[in-house]
């Protein structure tokens, strides 16, 4: 049996209908981008590893990071720069020694988790924070609204 070899309209025609598929799955892969659970997940890593300039690569330019443990004098929010200042303030108080994750949730784009956080404190002892989080972001994927909620650390 005899091959027929295309000819150059229709290797052009074949080459056209690939470069398509190649976009369209380019197009359809990209309308997914990350999850919001996913990007909480790359932002809590990005904390594990006690990482200023990584974590505030996630926000965007007017995002609100608010802090409470449990006491409202020390309720504190930050806003835009100043939540750099912040995470370099929490990683000099704390240094992370285990960062776990107990239950995490999506719904739209929120996530809301528990998370509980074991570390040197600046004062000395090894101390365990219990976190409720809560993130909003917006579609591109930047955090614009992060909550910390603690109660008292305990010590181990």
């Amino acid at each position: 049996m005899e091959r027929i070899r295309p000819n150059f309209k229709q290797r052009l025609s074949y080459l056209g209908c690939a470069i398509a598929l190649v976009l369209a799955l380019s197009a359809y892969r990209s309308s997914f981008g990350t999850t919001p659970l996913s990007a909480a997940q790359s932002h809590w890593q990005a904390i594990a590893a006690a990482n200023p300039e990584l974590l505030v690569s996630r926000y965007s330019d007017h995002a609100v990071l608010e802090r409470s443990y449990g006491v409202s004098d020390v309720d504190k929010v930050y806003q835009g720069q100043s939540i750099y200042k912040a995470w370099l303030e929490f990683f000099e108080q704390y240094q992370i020694q285990d960062f776990r994750v107990i239950t995490q949730k999506q719904r739209d784009h929120h996530v809301e988790a528990e998370i509980q956080i074991t570390a040197k404190s600046s004062r000395g002892p090894i101390v365990v924070l219990s976190m409720s989080y809560q993130v909003q972001f917006d579609s591109t994927g930047k955090i614009i609204k992060e909550i910390w909620q603690s109660g008292s650390e305990v010590s181990v």
